[in-house]
């Protein structure tokens, strides 16, 4: 699927976080994110109480979010050692 490269997190624009969140059935939360700015860079740092701060009540929401951040930071953390792996061979 298109979208936001994974690997280049920290250079998401807040417009790529809002589409990365739409390709995980979280595009509700999209115009949440817009209006806090949350971006690339500080999108791994987002805690259950910033949700909360920012309006995000839904329990399950929140929850699914947090997931998927996760789940992204897995993927950053993968990519990025395949591709040291492949400047070492």
């Amino acid at each position: 699927r298109s979208g936001p490269d994974p690997h280049d997190v920290l250079k998401w624009t807040v417009d790529d976080t809002a589409s990365w969140l739409g390709q995980n059935s979280l595009g509700l939360l999209a115009d949440k994110f817009r209006e806090h700015g949350i971006s690339g860079d500080v999108l791994f740092e987002v805690t259950r109480e910033d949700l909360a701060e920012m309006g995000i009540t839904s329990v399950g929401d929140r929850r699914r979010l947090l997931r998927a951040i996760d789940q992204l930071k897995i993927d950053a953390n993968a990519r990025a050692s395949y591709s040291v792996d492949l400047a070492v061979v």
